[in-house]
């Protein structure tokens, strides 16, 4: 399992949710289930929204793998 940093980031960022959505296009559902996590699995198009918005340089940056 995935276990995503959204929160911190959206915090650090001062943004919330519903900004996330329009700035990336996510679905309400995934942006949610990443907010809520942990996740099974990560898609690309939503790991590269991420990496887009907050400028990641890998996967590790906004998420850790859980042994849930």
């Amino acid at each position: 399992m995935f276990h995503c940093r959204l929160k911190e980031y959206l915090d650090a960022a001062g943004h919330n949710r519903e900004w996330l959505i329009n700035e990336t296009g996510l679905g309400y559902a995934t942006v949610h289930k990443l907010y809520r996590g942990p996740v099974k699995q990560i898609s690309a198009k939503t790991f590269l929204a991420l990496k887009k918005t907050f400028d990641l340089d890998s996967v590790e940056d906004i998420f850790t793998l859980t042994e849930d």
